[in-house]
């Protein structure tokens, strides 16, 4: 079992910078501008940093740290990685930026940095202490490194039997008996996904998926559970919680091959209202007070110290680590596939429009028919994605109909066939990250018969690019290039379908994994029946005081859970962790018959709940969120409502719980209503399967009624999925 000492000096195995601060010079230099930083800073007097790594002790000590040397206050906002990321991408689009600084995994931080979340830190003291593979890139700072392991059941699983290798865990006397993060989102899953794939291969992840084995997001809720004894194995384990884990029967397992790692990142949001203040924290995560706080606590640090610096450097040989950051690249949403139309793209060009207006009634082109107005093409046509915004295509086909110049009426030509040729390009408005872009085009346009009837089309369009087919439309104003042709609307219409090249075979290779399916379902839930989800309301300090009870020794004095020291709301960049259950701390109590004033708030992170009226009365409410479509309760949800229930149970008798089912306004009327009635009745199950009684609570469905955001922005429309527990006196 892994000791605080052993776990510490695995910490020192992958240093990540050199020994000492930046030169002299180099501080010298920038002193007068830090010295201006500073001042901002403290006349800003706050910093507000979004936390993805919920429930772990370090940041609010080095915060804590901070607020010491600098007198700037430290807020602290935790949530799951994709919650923090959708919730400043809102901030960031509604022009109303609360949060300073990001303190999330590198593939998190991947992400927002191609999406433009962050700007540049300028220049920082201490940024040249980071060594490869990790360096402050101007916007970035690597903060510490999380290793990962297997946690195992020391007593279901004999010491002969634990497994020396990530390859023992595809041993068939695990089949349906490995408890795992989730491979398929943002998390320590990923990384262990990714990092393993790299090193064995594809073919290890098909054997590892034959072992069924079960997936969530609940990283720390699954701690208790290999001590309860519910699987033998637990994987990708964080290696720094084995110093919460003493007197439990589990062991953490350090691979033969090494141990993946996930960088964590500081940065500072675009529009930060604090910018000062974020750039004296980045430069503060740096220094040998932040850095000997994460290398304490079991992390690898990423600047180290000047006193650990040469014990690092005599251990970094001792374990033959998997280095690798997996990190979302923006490019890889773009699609590096050729699209072919076989003979359907479609062209008409239309002389009689512009002739109309042109020669007023001298013109008979209105009474025509359509197809002696111009001329339709079809062709073959090749289409390819340059960069995310801009894509090319080539036609070359057959047009049937009449051609006209500005001396003769089309209705006086006669109609011929042509050869067609024509190239485009496209400037997409949006980028690859949307499946619908709007674009803008110029071309070149010949028709050729006895001569050549040249345009140069200039128009405006959508592309709809699907897995498996890209549709285009566009209207064009074609400018003649001679004076055998006259100017012309165009309107054309192409079906394309992809070719899977090299490039793109080895990307699906890579994401078509046996955990990546397109079949598979990926929503944030831990489970879809909610009888089988009460271990989310037990945390690791319950579970050793329950041992210790059984063993006869005393737990009054037992420590409170890691999530006491910062909010509790659920989920990291490696899952999502269960509401503690915090009355054991006796902190919260509150007197029976208290009614409203005695619900002791401070048990919740204010962005909990609201206090808000009904009807003139006054009542809290709990917001609990819900995905696209989802009726069944999230990670985070459990550990809201676990939070309620707890305040709850001492007081019931003269309050009154109304739980309310909201949607979006995607989908019909009668759906919706069936969905947030779906929804409500969810939350309404799993508080009565908690302890509430049935007859102090209501359910009612409210469909898309009551919107709290808008609908029609796509980065707003979420906090519609809702349902509302809303709590009252009778």
């Amino acid at each position: 079992m892994l000791t605080r000492r052993s776990v510490v000096r695995l910490a020192l195995l992958a240093p990540l910078a050199t020994a000492g601060r930046p030169g002299a010079a180099a501080a010298q230099a920038s002193d007068a501008e830090w010295k201006k930083v500073l001042e901002a800073a403290r006349k800003e007097g706050k910093v507000i940093v979004y936390n993805g790594a919920v429930g772990t002790p370090a940041l609010p000590k080095a915060l804590a740290a901070f607020e010491g040397r600098y007198g700037i206050r430290a807020e602290l906002l935790e949530a799951r990685a994709s919650e923090l990321r959708e919730r400043i991408r809102t901030e960031q689009a509604a022009g109303k930026v609360l949060g300073d600084v990001s303190h999330n995994g590198s593939t998190t931080t991947a992400l927002q940095l191609a999406e433009g979340t962050f700007v540049p830190y300028g220049t920082l003291p201490n940024a040249g202490r980071p060594v490869a593979p990790f360096a402050a890139d101007g916007i970035r700072v690597p903060v510490y490194v999380i290793q990962y392991g297997i946690l195992v059941n020391t007593d279901m699983v004999k010491p002969a039997e634990e497994p020396k290798s990530w390859k023992d865990l595809v041993h068939p006397r695990w089949k349906g008996k490995i408890l795992s993060d989730d491979m398929r989102a943002l998390g320590g899953g990923a990384v262990f996904f990714m990092v393993t794939t790299q090193k064995f291969g594809k073919e290890y992840h098909e054997k590892l998926a034959a072992q069924q084995p079960h997936m969530n997001r609940d990283l720390r809720g699954n701690y208790p559970r290999i001590a309860r004894g519910e699987y033998p194995l637990y994987t990708p384990f964080t290696l720094p919680d084995s110093l919460d884990l003493k007197g439990l029967p589990v062991k953490a397992i350090l691979p033969e091959e090494g141990c993946p790692y996930v960088r964590f990142d500081g940065a500072t949001f675009k529009g930060a209202p604090h910018p000062n203040a974020a750039r004296l924290l980045l430069d503060f995560f740096l220094s040998d007070e932040s850095q000997l706080t994460y290398g304490n606590l079991g992390f690898v640090a990423g600047a180290n110290s000047s006193a650990d610096a040469k014990q690092a450097t005599d251990t970094k040989q001792a374990v033959d680590t998997i280095q690798h950051e997996p990190a979302m690249e923006a490019k890889r949403e773009l699609d590096p596939r050729w699209f072919i139309s076989p003979l359907l793209k479609f062209q008409f060009q239309d002389f009689g429009m512009l002739e109309k207006n042109r020669k007023g009634y001298l013109s008979d082109a209105n009474t025509l028919p359509l197809q002696k107005r111009g001329n339709i093409s079809f062709g073959a046509s090749a289409y390819k994605n340059i960069t995310s915004r801009i894509s090319a295509s080539a036609d070359l086909g057959l047009s049937f109909g009449h051609v006209t110049n500005d001396s003769i009426l089309v209705s006086k030509t006669s109609s011929k066939t042509f050869n067609l040729l024509n190239a485009t390009v496209y400037y997409h408005l949006l980028n690859a990250n949307y499946r619908l872009q709007p674009y803008i085009s110029v071309g070149i346009n010949d028709i050729i018969n006895d001569a050549s009837y040249a345009s140069v089309p200039i128009g405006i369009g959508a592309k709809f690019n699907g897995k498996k087919i890209m549709v285009t439309g566009q209207v064009m104003y074609g400018y003649a290039l001679s004076k055998s042709i006259s100017n012309t609307t165009m309107y054309s219409v192409g079906v394309y379908i992809p070719i899977k090249n090299k490039k793109w075979k080895q990307q699906q290779e890579q994401d078509n994994t046996p955990y990546n399916r397109d079949g598979a379902k990926k929503k944030d839930s831990t489970g879809t029946k909610i009888v089988n989800n009460y271990y989310f309301n037990i945390n690791l300090d319950s579970a050793l005081a329950a041992k210790r009870a059984k063993d006869g020794e005393d737990v009054s004095g037992s420590r409170r859970g890691r999530g006491d020291n910062s909010s509790a709301e659920t989920g990291d960049d490696d899952g999502s962790v269960a509401g503690r259950d915090r009355q054991s701390s006796g902190r919260g109590r509150h007197k029976k018959g208290g009614g409203l004033k005695a619900f002791n708030l401070q048990d919740f992170n204010v962005h909990d709940f609201r206090v808000d009226t009904v009807d003139g009365r006054p009542v809290i409410k709990f917001i609990i969120y819900f995905e696209f479509n989802e009726c069944s309760l999230t990670s985070r949800a459990f550990g809201s409502i676990d939070k309620v229930v707890a305040q709850l149970k001492d007081d019931r008798g003269n309050l009154q719980i109304d739980i309310k089912g909201y949607t979006d306004d995607v989908g019909t009327d009668e759906y919706n209503n069936f969905l947030s009635r779906r929804r409500a009745k969810t939350v309404f199950d799993y508080m009565n399967t908690r302890g509430v009684p049935a007859e102090l609570m209501k359910a009612k469905a409210y469909g898309k009624d009551n919107p709290v955001a808008d609908n029609k922005d796509p980065n707003q429309a979420w906090l519609n999925r809702r349902a509302e527990i809303i709590i009252r006196e009778k």
